[in-house]
């Protein structure tokens, strides 16, 4: 496959003379769990350097087979020993897998997590409520990553990538890449176009059954290291013999052999008496604020880097009597002091697990490891965590603890806009359909249009995350679309002005049961108010009359002139309460009245709110707010996939996909040609330059 030179972008030119200056005997590195994914697309830089430079550097791919076949909490109600998942933000939330995991064309594992919804106003549990499916299957669809695919370890042990056997998993993994290629060919336009891409598929998956068939008992890595030169072969035209492949565990084993080497050196400084507290503190201030963990929730002596073992993986503690591996079932190696550097801990790790026992940093540590020896080919975006590994090196060199590392060489790929040109053309999955407006477009179009969909579907993102009421997100679905939900906007506007006049009426109700109120309190307060004075005016006149006829009687005098003057007295002052007895009478009996009125009021009022009309109403503004919920949770489904998930293919493709989509490679050869290439310092020590990169 030709590359041009003068169609190189300036930073490869930049990067490859200064390859040539500095690190002419540095071999390049690239590291990774599965060759299905993007590791093999770093067969452009070996392109674009052997064009240039002809047998002038090294370049081997690993496996990192050191880590964990996959990672799951999710319930996997099976008796097999593999189930293929989607990642969603539901039952499996946790779900991690490097190992076995597929993306089909323009898939990727991009969950959109309920939180990330929310941020975008979509009420994702009032969405999922009303779900015919149910909740948790409604979180599960809504969140899950689209066109992406993982094969998960279904038993309570997890296994280590070493241990997978190719033949245990193969029918999973056969699976898997049928599902990816067949829906991939599927994306594309033109049945000439399919059929290559499915015979490529079939390519893949025979040339897979026949490597189990040809190399019995073979691990998963053995397969994906081989896979790794076929994929060379076909996108770059590589020499297999020119692509020098290994697997973590064999790199990093660990013994009297091989501790003195360079990838050791870190380990020394958080074992040496000397430095080890202060390595151990540079660590944990370089994880902290991430999902890193420090070291003192590992235990007492832990150190950051682990053991694999027969018994599996698990982290290294050192302790005054002890060195203890924190496998599933701990492993206590007593020692009769505490060790005190790397040439003594390989001592008791092989007097007591043989010489095959393989010791692999943690995340931040591991990339040291590598660079040691040699320059970390990584993709842009990949281990974005390793700017932490450069705080913790400069701290440590701060402190008088130098580690010479070698850069970082990173690889910023313009996968979409190299589609410019090619031959081909795509049947768009819906949610880009939607976004680039065409069920079909060409490549060319494709290169040239996506950057200015996916920034449309991020200020789609914004416009939706403003909109602050039910009725403006109905207006704003009525104003994108002029069918249905100009249809439905029209009926929520009717339903909407009905419940404004029904509450007009239930206003002027509220207010006649507001002055009905106003008016009982009024004539009962003036009732008792009457009742209080008619009581202190017979105490205070009739009452002492009353009381002087009683003291007369007691004297035996029952008639005569002051009788009938106190009698006369009383009838006076009875008359005028007799009237009084009346008012209040008057004023009861109009507040049984109004009373009767209040319910009338009330009932009407009820009537108005609750009738058939005003049901009806709220049931369609219901109906419509739902459907609308729902609409919106689509779109902003969709502008996540789009505006999240290009990008970081863009920058990540899967390596299967050049092949796939274009046999002729003309877009492999654009991807190469567009490659920007730069250093990233890891240490401020380069053991080529002995200063920074």
């Amino acid at each position: 496959m030709r590359i041009e030179r003068e169609k190189l972008h300036p930073s490869a030119l930049e990067v490859a003379a200064r390859l040539r200056s500095n690190y002419a005997d540095v071999p390049l590195v690239a590291l990774g769990q599965t060759v299905f994914w993007d590791e093999p697309v770093k067969a452009a830089l070996c392109m674009v350097l052997e064009a240039l430079a002809p047998g002038s550097h090294t370049f081997a791919i690993g496996i990192n087979d050191h880590d964990y076949f996959s990672k799951t909490s999710a319930p996997l109600p099976t008796d097999a020993p593999f189930a293929i998942l989607e990642h969603n933000d539901g039952t499996t939330h946790d779900l991690w897998v490097a190992t076995g995991e597929l993306s089909m064309l323009f898939g990727g594992e991009t969950v959109l997590t309920r939180e990330r919804l929310h941020g975008c106003g979509v009420e994702v549990e009032k969405v999922a409520k009303g779900c015919p499916e149910g909740r948790e299957a409604c979180i599960d669809r809504i969140t899950a990553a689209w066109g992406w695919r993982g094969i998960a370890q279904t038993g309570d042990h997890r296994h280590i990538a070493h241990e997978i056997r190719l033949s245990d998993v193969l029918p999973w993994l056969t699976e898997i890449l049928e599902w990816g290629f067949r829906e991939s060919a599927a994306l594309l336009e033109g049945e000439d176009a399919r059929e290559s891409a499915e015979r490529f598929g079939e390519e893949v998956v025979e040339w897979l059954r026949r490597f189990d068939h040809e190399h019995p008992g073979a691990l998963l890595s053995d397969a994906y290291q081989e896979a790794h030169r076929l994929f060379f072969r076909k996108l770059a035209g590589c020499n297999p013999d020119r692509v020098a492949t290994f697997t973590s565990t064999d790199l990093f084993l660990f013994n009297r052999e091989t501790v003195e080497r360079p990838r050791f050196a870190l380990l020394n400084l958080f074992l040496k008496p000397e430095s080890r507290e202060i390595a151990c503190a540079a660590y944990d201030a370089a994880v902290e604020g991430s999902n890193t963990y420090t070291l003192d929730r590992f235990g007492e002596g832990a150190i950051p880097f682990d053991l694999v073992v027969p018994a599996g993986r698990g982290t290294l503690r050192i302790l005054d009597d002890a060195v203890v591996v924190e496998t599933p079932e701990p492993i206590r190696m007593p020692v009769p002091r505490r060790i005190e550097s790397a040439r003594e801990l390989a001592e008791v790790v092989e007097d007591h697990f043989g010489q095959n026992t393989t010791l692999i940093g943690k995340g931040h540590v591991f990339v040291c490891m590598v660079t040691a020896e040699a320059i970390l080919v990584f993709h842009e975006s990949g281990s974005a965590y390793v700017h932490r590994t450069a705080r913790l090196m400069q701290t440590l060199a701060d402190r008088g603890f130098s580690v010479p590392l070698y850069p970082i060489l990173r690889i910023r790929h313009h996968t979409w806009d190299a589609l410019a040109g090619c031959g081909v053309r795509f049947r768009l999955p819906e949610h880009l359909a939607a976004a680039f407006g065409a069920p079909v477009v060409t490549a060319t179009e494709f290169a040239t249009r996506w950057q200015e969909v996916v920034d449309a579907e991020k200020r789609l993102l914004q416009e939706i995350s403003a909109l602050s009421s039910p009725r403006e997100l109905v207006s704003f679905l009525g104003a994108r679309d002029d069918g249905e939900w100009l249809r439905r906007l029209e009926e929520y506007t009717r339903a909407h002005d009905l419940l404004l006049e029904i509450r007009d009426r239930s206003r002027v109700y509220e207010e006649r049961s507001r002055q009905i109120y106003e008016e009982i309190q009024r004539l009962k307060s003036e009732a008792l108010e009457m009742e209080r004075e008619k009581g202190e005016n017979f105490r205070r006149t009739i009452k002492p009359l009353r009381e002087r006829l009683f003291e007369l009687a007691q004297e035996g005098v029952v008639d005569g002139p002051e009788v009938e003057e106190l009698q006369r007295q009383i009838e006076a002052h009875e008359a005028p309460r007799a009237h009084v007895d009346a008012e209040i009478r008057a004023r009861r009996e109009r507040v049984a009245a109004l009373e009767n009125e209040a319910k009338e009021v009330r009932k009407a009022r009820m009537e108005n709110e609750k009738g058939p009309a005003a049901v009806a109403a709220r049931q369609a503004i219901a109906e419509v707010e739902k459907e609308a919920e729902r609409a919106k949770l689509q779109l902003v489904r969709r502008a996540l996939l789009v505006s999240l998930g290009l990008p970081a293919c863009n920058l990540r493709p899967t390596a299967w996909w050049f092949p796939l989509v274009d046999p002729s490679g003309e877009w492999f050869r654009n991807l190469a040609h567009r490659m920007e290439l730069r250093f990233e310092r890891l240490g401020p020590v380069d053991p080529a330059t002995g200063g920074g990169a």
